[in-house]
């Protein structure tokens, strides 16, 4: 897991982002994860890893903008997947429940709140429409 989040990400970066400076364009998209974002009790490896990837993209995309290169960091929730069950640990504590269907009877707010993490974080103007930022 790390050599493919850290390892191979920054390996991959460096060897393909010095043509698109030489070019003055190129996108970069990174695959983060919320996990990233927010303490992740029996997943401290994985959730750190993508920290990594989280924080790595945000810095890049400040450093080449300059550039004409546009980095951002795909960041998804969770996902019912089979790697979900290869990832838990037989005393793990964290389970997974599938998110509520649209036919869902639950009534929901028509208020939108923020993410409780989102509004800690200090955010600042995007050079792009695409931001690093989760």
């Amino acid at each position: 897991m790390l050599e493919l989040n850290i390892v191979a990400l920054t390996r991959l970066t460096r060897w393909a982002l010095p043509a698109m400076i030489e070019k003055k364009s190129g996108y970069i998209c990174n695959v983060g994860s919320t996990a990233g974002i927010i303490p992740l009790p029996s997943f401290a490896v994985y959730a750190a890893s993508k920290a990594y990837v989280n924080s790595f993209s945000e810095a890049l995309r400040v450093e080449v903008r300059a550039f004409g290169v546009h980095v951002i960091a795909l960041c998804p929730g969770p996902v019912e997947t089979e790697f979900v069950q290869a990832a838990m640990r037989p005393n793990g504590k964290r389970k997974f429940t599938q998110p509520p269907t649209s036919g869902s009877t639950k009534k929901k707010s028509s208020a939108r709140r923020s993410p409780p993490w989102r509004a800690s974080r200090a955010v600042s103007s995007p050079a792009s429409p695409f931001d690093s930022r989760c």
